[in-house]
């Protein structure tokens, strides 16, 4: 392992501190946002208000399935969340380890932003955490000070 530690390394170590603190965010909003889901079709009930047996029926569905699925997301989020985090740890720590948590990590955030575009367009802030994202996969791939530092030469 290097004993210095290298610029791109701390760099990337605060990006994905920064990143697991807004994924960690995220993934409680999601949390939340799927019990209150989850439980609509409960709170519409009790609230006294008509619907007929198919209204019902739909709220029951959505709130159901939608509960789920963002409950779900959530739970991804902060297991991403605590990737992050454990992955920054190790960059601090200039942990061999933590070179390829880094290529993986920010090489599936690229995958799935490029695919996301392809989905629902891309924002210039999107476009922007793309690049940065992959300017950090590019370099810990090719930076021999990188490598040193992270004790992969």
């Amino acid at each position: 392992m290097g004993s210095s530690k290298s610029t791109i390394v701390t760099a990337t170590a605060v990006w994905s501190l920064i990143n697991a603190i807004f994924s960690l965010c995220g993934s409680l909003a999601l949390l939340g946002v799927g019990a209150i889901a989850g439980s609509f079709g409960q709170l519409a009930s009790q609230e006294g208000v008509d619907l007929t047996t198919e209204q019902q029926q739909a709220i029951a569905a959505v709130s159901g399935v939608g509960g789920v699925l963002v409950t779900i997301l959530g739970v991804v989020t902060l297991v991403v969340a605590i990737a992050l985090l454990v992955n920054a740890i190790g960059l601090f720590q200039t942990k061999p380890w933590s070179w390829r948590l880094t290529l993986v990590l920010f090489g599936i955030s690229v995958v799935l932003s490029v695919l996301g575009w392809l989905n629902n367009g891309f924002t210039a802030i999107s476009l922007v955490f793309t690049v940065l994202n992959a300017v950090i996969v590019y370099l810990f791939w090719t930076n021999a000070e990188v490598k040193q530092t992270l004790g992969q030469m």
